[in-house]
């Protein structure tokens, strides 16, 4: 009996563990959404548009921008017209799901993922050859290999 009256107790500690634990999950909320997602988009265009501009030239990278404000402003309202029709609103999955089905909620969910992919590979590639360009200016070196350098320091052997 006793060994019953302890099993009971360690599950109701796991319940009351993992109750615990979805309390402290929080999800964001519209507002902290919108920002995450705007730094996503706004962040490599910042830092890749003057290389851009330079190579496109000033009138078509000017023209570019304004075609593509336009596209994503449509984008933007088409998207929140079906959020609207949809009982209790959502997100991208939620609303593919509930016009497409399951299926294409599921491809949706793997590019939104490959979209976040490429946001942290492209952030992550700026950084590398930003701090590459630093310290070959800093210790006037040609050809600074920043990949080996992080190799080494990463897998010490």
């Amino acid at each position: 009996m006793k060994n019953h009256t302890n099993r009971l107790s360690k599950d109701m500690k796991t319940t009351m563990i993992k109750q615990g634990e979805l309390i402290r999950i929080k999800k964001l909320g519209p507002w902290a959404t919108y920002f995450s997602t705007l730094k996503g988009f706004v962040a490599i265009g910042i830092l890749y548009m003057p290389k851009n501009c330079l190579n496109g030239g000033w009138l078509v990278s000017l023209v570019a921008m304004i075609i593509s404000f336009f596209i994503t402003y449509y984008s933007v309202l088409k998207l929140l017209e079906a959020r609207e029709k949809l009982p209790a609103g959502g997100s991208y999955s939620e609303i593919t799901a509930f016009a497409l089905g399951k299926r294409a909620k599921y491809v949706v969910d793997i590019f939104l993922f490959f979209m976040q992919l490429g946001f942290v590979i492209a952030l992550s590639y700026f950084a590398m050859k930003s701090m590459k360009s630093v310290i070959e200016n800093i210790s006037d070196t040609e050809d600074f290999n920043i990949i080996y350098v992080g190799k080494q320091y990463l897998f010490k052997t």
